[in-house]
């Protein structure tokens, strides 16, 4: 099969070889035909074979690096756009969706919750074990919420230990199920790390609904305060705000953990 970039490269070298021979031909003639028909042709091939073969290698020579030029910018880009450890979208670009789903709103009745997530006792792995066996915990724990996630929501690690979805349900008992998925599914599956040994992880949540009216920093400080809530109650719990559609921020909670 045909590289669709290549084919552009010669397409353009192809142009731009055409419209040198074009523009070295237009020169030629008006320089030389005075001369008589004889010296014109003489000079209109010389020129014609000097512009093709100058032309093309320097214009395929341009348009690669200008195709290289354009990967290397999408590179940088997808990069500047997610986490170098885990492949997560990171902390920029999460806030970017999170004002565009604000800017487009929601069709019907539709709810939508930002949903933090946080390792519990994460400085205690890396004290004891290491920061890279801190680095593995992350990425599995990454893993599984993309796993989880799927296509029901947009996942990005925050920084830190804490990583966030934005989730979008008309249903809101949906968004308790969800979160419980992901407590239950990191709790009953160590990180695997890569001298054999295994790390019991279990992870605190906390959700907040929000809409167009609310600004990223608001919602995220409720969510953060809910979070923090299921910390404090005992750790390995999820904390989800009742759904109040007329507030501006989101208050009380729901523990979908049993006691420990």
């Amino acid at each position: 099969m045909a590289n669709p970039g290549k084919i552009n490269v010669l397409k353009n070298v192809g142009v731009g070889s055409l419209s040198c021979l074009c523009l070295s031909n237009l020169v030629t003639y008006a320089v030389f035909q005075s001369e008589g028909a004889i010296i014109l042709g003489k000079a209109m091939i010389t020129s014609s074979i000097v512009a093709l073969v100058l032309s093309a290698p320097l214009f395929a020579f341009v348009f690669r690096k200008m195709r290289d030029l354009r990967e290397l910018n999408r590179e940088a880009t997808r990069r500047s756009h997610e986490d170098q450890l885990t492949g997560l979208m990171n902390r920029a670009a999460f806030t970017e969706i999170f004002a565009k789903r604000c800017a487009t709103g929601v069709q019907g009745p539709a709810l939508r919750m930002l949903l933090l997530i946080d390792i519990d006792g994460f400085k205690a792995i890396n004290d004891r074990l290491g920061h890279p066996a801190g680095d593995e915990a992350l990425c599995h724990l990454a893993n599984i919420l993309r796993d989880v996630t799927g296509d029901y929501g947009v996942v990005a690690r925050m920084g830190g230990e804490e990583f966030a979805i934005l989730l979008q349900s008309s249903n809101p008992s949906s968004f308790l199920a969800f979160a419980e998925r992901i407590r239950l599914g990191v709790a009953r599956s160590p990180a695997e790390l890569d001298d054999g040994a295994e790390v019991d992880l279990t992870v605190s949540l906390g959700g907040a609904f929000f809409d167009s009216e609310h600004a990223f920093a608001e919602i995220y400080k409720s969510a953060d305060e809910l979070l923090y809530k299921a910390k404090n109650a005992g750790r390995n719990r999820a904390f989800i705000a009742a759904h109040q559609p007329a507030a501006p921020a989101p208050r009380g909670g729901v523990n979908l953990a049993k006691a420990a």
